[in-house]
């Protein structure tokens, strides 16, 4: 009897002690659903309750979270932007804990456009990556400094803001993409480096070549405007930008393709926007215009990107 009694008081242990262990592994979240999210977007704010580090990863690249990953309790961040499709669309988030515990998915249902959105009135963010192709590291026109190119981006906005004398509001706001296509964090939002073989490269090899060869450096043009950052072996140009495509339904006059649907992979060449960077720190100051001013530039370009003529 009394071996038995001892078996049963250590079986008993063993679980209680099991039931807490599992308790300070655990991962929770405050809530687990948002349905009906309005198409214009929101922010949402989830709590998570762990006792451990772990990881956020996410089906949809229209549900932005931060932070990506932590440790113990900590409030996530959910920026949704706006749907402007007629369909509903789903995404879930999934919270990992470090320790192979068990998963918390968040699920996310968000309406499509209604009769009431106004296209006109909506405030559109358009996502850039710049890539810097640099051949000398210690050369800050190839390896531009950091911070450096979002203050020209900043500048752009500004212009874009109707902070120009013949400049209007466009209600748009170009954005530093914060992940590369895979979803990974950019550890310098808007940017990214690669190393080049030589210090400049032709403009006209590069944007008008129809054999794809540095169409790998581009990222899907339907989620980034890709802007190249190099030297041009044409010193005297300091920026070139391709015309978009528009659908027949939908044209934008010279621009209108047969296509139903254009990815990065249908297209022969790079399509981007290009700037010289022998420019790049080139600015105007309150008082003395810059007709180098690479924001003013950049500027120009994007608007020919979007389909103006003359900007």
């Amino acid at each position: 009897m009394k071996r038995q009694l001892l078996f049963l008081i250590s079986t008993f242990c063993l679980i209680l002690y099991s039931c807490d262990d599992s308790e300070n592994d655990s991962l929770k979240v405050s809530q687990s659903s948002f349905n009906n999210i309005s198409c214009d977007g929101t922010t949402l704010e989830v709590d998570v309750i762990s006792s451990s580090d772990w990881t956020v990863s996410k089906t949809a690249k229209w549900c932005n979270v931060t932070p990506t990953k932590g440790s113990g309790n900590q409030k996530l961040t959910l920026e949704i932007e706006a749907n402007l499709e007629e369909t509903t669309r789903n995404a879930t988030i999934t919270i990992t804990p470090s320790n192979g515990g068990i998963s918390q998915a968040i699920k996310i249902t968000q309406n499509g456009i209604t009769a009431s959105f106004n296209p006109e009135t909506y405030h559109y963010k358009l996502p850039v990556i710049f890539h810097v192709l640099y051949h000398d590291k210690n050369d800050k026109n190839q390896y531009v400094e950091v911070g450096r190119l979002s203050e020209i981006l900043k500048r752009v906005n500004e212009l874009y803001r109707n902070a120009g004398a013949n400049s209007a509001n466009m209600n748009l706001e170009f954005v530093l993409a914060t992940e590369d296509p895979k979803g990974k964090t950019l550890p310098e939002p808007g940017v990214e480096r690669i190393e080049w073989n030589t210090a400049a490269i032709d403009i006209n090899d590069f944007m008008f070549s129809n054999n794809r060869t540095y169409n790998y450096l581009i990222w899907e043009p339907n989620d980034y405007i890709n802007i190249m950052v190099y030297k041009f072996t044409d010193a005297d140009v300091m920026g070139v930008s391709h015309f978009p495509y528009s659908p027949t339904k939908n044209p934008l006059s010279g621009t209108e393709t047969d296509s139903r649907f254009l990815t990065g992979d249908n297209l022969k060449y790079a399509y981007c926007v290009s700037i010289n960077n022998s420019y790049i720190y080139e600015e105007s100051t309150t008082t003395i215009p810059n007709q180098s001013d690479m924001a003013i530039t950049l500027a120009h370009e994007l608007g020919h990107y979007l389909g103006l003529y003359n900007v």
